[in-house]
């Protein structure tokens, strides 16, 4: 985050009394009334006119009160406090004191995110896709703090609309209110490193508290880096200040555009400088053809590999991974003259490694031994187990289909086929039955069901 962004909060209130004397002069900004933003993610009229319900959460005519400006200050009963058992019950939120820091040091009371910094009178966090920020202020004038909330939002949309920020589509949404709370969206959108477009959704909130004092806070969210729990800390707030906060949540537009990119982008087929190029073979919409060679041409034998990002030649290997299915060849020299013993005790040697690796794996199950047609001399064997994954640490399941083809009496072509269902895409079936037609094996026990 821009340091002097950072520190935005910090920055206006200094210039409280130019602000005030502005005021006093009769030059004090009336509030907008401005269209809410068309936020990309959220732009379908059922979302529209939810931002449009709670403008107000009175009727401004009952008040004798026709303005929605900040200027007029709504003789209303503030929002009831969350019970102790309901602060109780929150998982994401706590409730914090904010100090005024450069005014009388006064705390204030506030919502925050549980783990976020909280020194010299700014809070802070970032977790979920999430940004919150959070200071106090009190200038003793209700108009001037509504005035000081618009300085801020005006700082913010123009650090976004400055040329070489990266933002697009800038929106900013009407002032709304929520008793004397004030509240603005704001939305535009970034581009990731691929070029794929995501939405930075934000929301500004001023808590008006006792003597005119505020806490501003500030939430925005990024769409690219959201999970399973950031409407979860979303609701929380929104239940804290009694407020519907839908409009800033992502519907996963970025989330799906990127898998699609990533499943496109795993068909492309550059070879690095230092790899041995694969040949198209026709008929094949990802197979390729070279040659592994081993110890000077003692043995060779032409392999066939899927093309795509993940692809890697060299004379005795062959790697490639895309779309859940990941192959690996080599040349290796027979473990025992007796070819079927050889596939047996390497299959076995294979079982064994994993299944003593508890940390690891779980449910290692190795099949029978099957002839590959087609070949003087080939065999495959499946073996099937759950794997741990270093991220989630979830266990995963695995298919490892290992096939042994005889080159002479010294070599075998060891070329191993892993299948990951949690990577799965429309693509895969594609990979799985070339590979099925390049080798004579059927795997259409593991094909995607989608």
């Amino acid at each position: 985050m821009n340091q002097l962004k950072k520190l935005k909060g910090k920055l206006f209130l200094p210039l409280c009394p130019l602000l005030l004397a502005t005021v006093l002069a009769g030059c004090g900004k009336a509030e907008q009334s401005l269209d809410a933003p068309t936020n990309p993610d959220t732009q379908d009229d059922a979302n529209a006119d939810a931002v449009g319900d709670i403008v107000e959460d009175s009727d401004p005519e009952e008040n004798g009160d026709t303005e929605t400006g900040a200027d007029s200050e709504p003789e209303e009963e503030s929002m009831p406090e969350l019970t102790e058992e309901e602060i109780a019950a929150l998982k994401y939120i706590e409730k914090i004191g904010v100090e005024d820091f450069y005014g009388d040091k006064s705390v204030y009371d506030a919502y925050a995110p549980k783990e976020s910094s909280n020194e010299d009178g700014y809070v802070f966090y970032y977790e979920h896709g999430l940004t919150y920020s959070a200071s106090a202020c009190n200038f003793d004038s209700l108009p001037i703090l509504y005035d000081y909330m618009d300085g801020v939002i005006e700082y913010d949309m123009e650090d976004w609309e400055t040329e070489g920020s990266g933002y697009t589509n800038v929106q900013l949404g009407e002032i709304l209110q929520n008793n004397e709370d004030r509240y603005q969206f704001a939305t535009a959108q970034k581009e990731d490193i691929y070029g794929t477009p995501f939405v930075v959704n934000k929301v500004f909130y001023l808590d008006v508290q006792d003597n005119d004092a505020g806490i501003l806070w500030e939430l925005e969210l990024s769409e690219m880096n959201v999970d399973e729990e950031t409407d979860l800390v979303i609701d929380e707030i929104s239940r804290c200040y009694r407020v519907n906060l839908d409009a800033i949540k992502s519907n996963g537009a970025w989330l799906a555009d990127d898998a699609k990119r990533a499943e496109q982008q795993q068909d492309v087929y550059e070879p690095r400088e230092d790899d041995n190029v694969l040949e198209k073979v026709d008929g094949y919409q990802y197979m390729g053809l070279t040659t592994l060679t081993v110890n000077e041409g003692a043995a060779q034998c032409p392999v066939m590999v899927p093309m795509g990002w993940q692809t890697y030649i060299k004379d005795n290997t062959a790697m490639s991974t895309l779309h859940g299915v990941k192959v690996y060849g080599a040349i290796d020299m027979l473990i025992m003259k007796d070819f079927l013993v050889s596939v047996k005790t390497d299959a076995d040697g294979s079982y064994k490694s994993y299944h003593d690796d508890t940390e690891r794996y779980r449910k290692v199950k190795l099949g029978e031994i099957y002839p590959i047609a087609g070949y003087d001399m080939a065999s495959y064997v499946v073996l099937t187990y759950d794997e741990k994954d270093y991220l989630t640490k979830e266990f995963l399941p695995q298919t490892e289909v290992k096939c042994y083809i005889r080159i002479n009496e010294d070599y075998v072509l060891e070329y191993t086929i892993t299948l990951s269902p949690d990577e799965y895409d429309d693509s895969t079936n594609v990979v799985i039955k070339e590979l099925e037609a390049a080798y004579g094996i059927d795997l259409s026990e593991y094909y995607y069901k989608n």
